[in-house]
Parts: C-alpha cells; sequence; structure tokens
C-alpha cells in the first residue's frame, strides 16, 4: 500500500448521529475529516431506490443535517476511507478515485452484488458476525417454536374470539435436532440458545471438508457436499449462511425433498438462498410443518412480499427487522472503529471480502 496523506477523509454513506461521527474521529483525533452525505445526497438515492427502501434507514434520533449537494459532490471526490450501508448508488465508486477502502455495516453482502463496489481493486469489509447476530438468533429460534407450538392457529382464533383446543398440534422441543446451515456468529449464537431449551444441534459449514464431530453446543459438522444428510436429520433447519454463488438457489426442490416430512424451515438470511416455488410446495404438501421466514427474494429491491406466501396458514413472516432489538447488538461501528486505527497503522483489516469465495 502507497503511503497514507496526512488528513484522512472519510465519508459517511448511512444516516447518522452526530456521536457516531464523533467515536470515528475519535480513534485518531486531528488526523480525521469526516463528512456524512446521507440527507444531502438523497435525490440522487431516489433515482436508484424507492422512497420506502431510503426511509427504512432513516429511523434515527437527530441525524446529522443535510449538506449541500457540492459538498457531498466534493467529500465522494476526495475520499479515502467509505463507512457505508446497504443504500448507495450502483456506480458510486467510479466517482471516488481516491478511495482505498470501504466498509459495509451489513452481515451480509448481497447490497453490494449489483454495483460496481463488487469486485473493487480495493480492500472491501463488511459486518459479519458484528450486525445483530444474537437478536437474529433469538428470532429465528422464536419463529420456528411458534410453528413448532402452533402458534398461528392461536393467532387465527384470537382473531376469529373462538377457541377450540382440539385444532391445536403442538410439538415437544426438547430432544429434536435443529440443523443449521453457516455457523458464523448468527449460527453460533442460535446453536447455543437451540442447545439450552433442549435440543441437540448439527450444522454445515463452507470450510469443513469431511463429516466430523463438533463442538461447542453443535454435535456433529456436516461439509456442504453432504447437505442433504443433514437435512434428513433434522426436524429444525435454519438457513444462518450468507448469499455467495455456492448458496444462492442452494434450497431447492430436491433440498426440500432431502427432508424429513413436517420439518420446520427458517430463513433470516437471504431469500435468495431459496428456490421459492419449491418452498411453496413444500409448505403446501406438508414436506414442511412451517416456516418462518425474515426475508424472501427480491426484498431488498423491493420487490412485493409473495401473496403465494403470506396467504398460506403455516408461514409467519417479518420485515426483514431481525437485528431490532431494545439493547442494540448492532456492532458495525466498533468493527469499523478498530478496522479505522487497524488502517491508520497499516495493518491488516477484519472481515475483507475473498472475492472468489463471494464473501
Amino acid at each position: 500500500m502507497t503511503s497514507l496523506p496526512a488528513t484522512i477523509n472519510v465519508v459517511v454513506m448511512r444516516d447518522v448521529a452526530q456521536a457516531e461521527l464523533d467515536r470515528i474521529v475519535s480513534v485518531a483525533p486531528g488526523r480525521i475529516k469526516i463528512t456524512a452525505i446521507w440527507r444531502g445526497y438523497r435525490e440522487e438515492l431516489q433515482k436508484h431506490f424507492a422512497e420506502p427502501r431510503i426511509a427504512m434507514f432513516e429511523r434515527i434520533p437527530n441525524p446529522v443535517p443535510a449538506i449541500t449537494r457540492g459538498q457531498v459532490d466534493e467529500a465522494i471526490a476526495e475520499a479515502h476511507v467509505m463507512y457505508g450501508g446497504a443504500v448507495h448508488p450502483p456506480a458510486m465508486y467510479d466517482e471516488m478515485p481516491n478511495l482505498r477502502w470501504v466498509h459495509f455495516t451489513f452481515a451480509g453482502l448481497s447490497s453490494i452484488r449489483r454495483s460496481n463496489f463488487w469486485g473493487a481493486l480495493i480492500d472491501v469489509t463488511y459486518s459479519r458476525g458484528h450486525s445483530g447476530a444474537l437478536p437474529i438468533a433469538e428470532i429465528a429460534l422464536t419463529g420456528g417454536l411458534m410453528i413448532a407450538k402452533d402458534f398461528p392457529t392461536a393467532v387465527r382464533q384470537t382473531d376469529a374470539g373462538a377457541f377450540n383446543p382440539a385444532d391445536f398440534a403442538a410439538l415437544l422441543i426438547s430432544g429434536k435436532t435443529m440443523g443449521i446451515i453457516g455457523l458464523g456468529g448468527i449460527g453460533m449464537n442460535l446453536a447455543r440458545l437451540a442447545s439450552g431449551v433442549g435440543m441437540r444441534v448439527i450444522g454445515s459449514r463452507h470450510s469443513v471438508t469431511t463429516h466430523q464431530p463438533g463442538e461447542g453446543p453443535v454435535s456433529e459438522l456436516f461439509p456442504p457436499a453432504d447437505l442433504h444428510a443433514m437435512l434428513g436429520e433434522s426436524d429444525f433447519v435454519a438457513i444462518c449462511a450468507p448469499l455467495s454463488p455456492d448458496t444462492e438457489g442452494l434450497f431447492d426442490a430436491a433440498a426440500f425433498e432431502a427432508m424429513k416430512p413436517d420439518t420446520i424451515f427458517m430463513n433470516t438470511s437471504r431469500g435468495e438462498i431459496v428456490d421459492e416455488p419449491s418452498l411453496i410446495a413444500a409448505l403446501k404438501d406438508g414436506r414442511l410443518r412451517g416456516a418462518y421466514l425474515d426475508v424472501y427474494a427480491g426484498d431488498e429491491e423491493g420487490r412485493e412480499r409473495p401473496v403465494e406466501l403470506t396467504s398460506l396458514p403455516n408461514v409467519v413472516m417479518t420485515p426483514h427487522s431481525s437485528p431490532r432489538s431494545d439493547v442494540s447488538h448492532m456492532f458495525a461501528l466498533d468493527l469499523f472503529c478498530e478496522n479505522l486505527d487497524r488502517f491508520l497503522k497499516g495493518e491488516p483489516l477484519v472481515n475483507v471480502v475473498d472475492w472468489d469465495r463471494g464473501y
């Protein structure tokens, strides 16, 4: 890497409060010039994203006020570092000739797959393992247990004001097997929680090449090649893996056919990992007892939730809100500040994207 300039220009491409900017500057006081551009860049964002998509990232108190578009363009052109979120123009990288490194605050990379940050010849880092891992794990387990304990029936009876205990078909959770695809921050938190309610936990990890004993709350590890064998042992199946060339469309008709009848399916990762027609067929024919879904294919591009899913009585969906809780576990800023310190010292960064692997 060539030597860094005395002043590092950091551009923040997300809606933030002043406290976040102060935290970034505190990494190297006097050396960092920081500019928050979101509010002054909103007109440009509206050319590429629907208003609801933009507005969903503006739910913070006391955001930094807007600057002029001229100031925005100057900050983009001079930026050495960008701290960005899921919403940015797809060709933004072309406008940043001095950029050395960009960090994204989300745990997956699907938001940049259609932008020219994908494959960029600079360091690109992201917040895998630092972005809501525990709340996501909690809601994945909660969603699965809702299906197991037949809460959809309870909700329908509550709405109707008419109750019939004979309509309920609940499962005992203890002793069931939780199969987790992806044992990163979310997957390992889910493994711990599932083990805590008496479940046997098995999992699949990209780096594993043979079926082998697990560690901690995970009793067995399966390589990706043995996915279908793992699915055949699972009563609950949870997708916690990132979207990548290896996982896109991974859950197809053959994957659902490999599952036990009455399996409960949870996806809090990305909808594109699942072939939706195959999922719908499995929900209708009883291969799946039900599904909890925080995501669906195209949700990040603003596609409407498919009525084929929302109309099914054995589906519970949330609006890609699984990281939210009353206690923030969004540690992306912590990771960015750690990496900023490393960047200034010329040390290797944490969570650099491997473009060949796809995450």
